[in-house]
């Protein structure tokens, strides 16, 4: 009698899809234990390397010397709001706006290098992004600044709350991103003063620009 045979067909699971991205071979079925072992060894890819961080911050854009880090924890009356956008006219409205209307004390910088090592230097209560970054979309820069924290570079294990700023032309960020309960807003231009403030009030607290 003929025997049949069965040809098998390998189905991708998603860590052989990742392989297959970063450039590594796939691995092929193992018939033997050593075999298996050894497939299994050849298929982790060690975890992306996250931006180095230098012993100094860099200046900002006004090269003014930055301020050195306090030790101590912030004080709620006093928090801290890290601005990444690459359009003066946008990051100068945003400090304005809250330094007139709240006590929170800005860093403002287009550079996403600087902008990783502000993040992981100073304790911020919030973070307000360009939804689009030079070589980069703003989520995925909050992201790896999340990882950073969780493996402890930064001053606390969770990233603090974020706000993006799109263009009007810009398309929606996908509806993860817009429910996750990290994102207090997605601020659309040209931006309004008023929505500014009170889509943030849980985080930063607004006061009299009198007092």
């Amino acid at each position: 009698m003929a025997k049949k045979w069965t040809t098998l067909r390998k189905v991708d699971t998603p860590a052989e899809e990742e392989s297959e991205n970063s450039g590594s071979e796939r691995v092929a079925p193992a018939r033997t234990p050593r075999r298996r072992q050894a497939a299994r060894q050849q298929s982790v890819q060690p975890a992306p390397a996250l931006p180095p961080v230098s012993p100094a911050l860099h200046q900002s854009p006004d090269n003014t010397p930055a301020e050195p880090v306090s030790t101590r924890p912030l004080d709620v009356e006093e928090p801290r709001i890290l601005v990444v956008h690459d359009a003066a006219a946008t990051y100068r409205l945003v400090e304005e706006t809250f330094g007139n209307f709240t006590r929170a004390k800005i860093d403002s910088t287009p550079d996403v290098l600087t902008a990783f090592e502000l993040a992981i230097r100073r304790d911020y209560q919030l973070f307000i992004i360009a939804l689009t970054l030079p070589g980069m979309s703003g989520n995925l820069f909050y992201e790896m600044v999340a990882r950073a924290y969780a493996v402890g570079l930064g001053k606390k294990k969770l990233a603090p709350a974020v706000v993006f700023i799109r263009e009007v032309n810009e398309p929606l960020p996908p509806d993860d991103v817009i429910h996750d309960v990290r994102v207090k807003a997605v601020w659309t231009k040209p931006l309004n003063i008023e929505r500014m403030l009170d889509s943030v009030s849980g985080v930063i607290k607004r006061c009299d620009p009198a007092g």
